[in-house]
């Protein structure tokens, strides 16, 4: 079955999933979402001042050659994915990204200089 799916390789939207969480407020949350992304496949997004938690993750019904499986009885979720405003043609300029530890860190300590957080890494 043909679709606009065809185009999109290696179909990006069935390499991750994500998730709205809470904005982070206190040091609280912030260290909270440090641990979470000291996680392999972990990353945060702010999209519209709205954050998310992406986990990338292969989706299992991918064959080798990146095609569903089974398009035909996809989840809903699938069904619904807009491929006019998809992760291959759609605009995803999003207000902060932050792919490991580091970066969230250094986010954190530019809107809050004078929290301090541990090193783990340090003995």
């Amino acid at each position: 079955m043909s679709s606009k799916c065809d185009n999109c390789k290696p179909a990006k939207c069935c390499l991750y999933t994500s998730m709205e969480i809470d904005t982070p407020e206190t040091r609280k949350d912030h260290e909270y979402n440090l641990w979470l992304i000291a996680h392999k496949n972990i990353a945060f997004y702010v999209d519209r001042k709205i954050w998310h938690i992406n986990f990338t993750s292969r989706c299992k019904f991918l064959n080798k050659d990146n095609r569903c499986k089974i398009y035909d009885k996809r989840f809903y979720v699938c069904r619904n994915h807009d491929t006019d405003s998809c992760e291959d043609t759609g605009d995803y300029d999003f207000s902060e990204y932050f792919n490991n530890y580091d970066e969230l860190l250094n986010y954190i300590k530019k809107k809050h200089p004078r929290w301090r957080f541990a090193d783990p890494r340090k003995k």
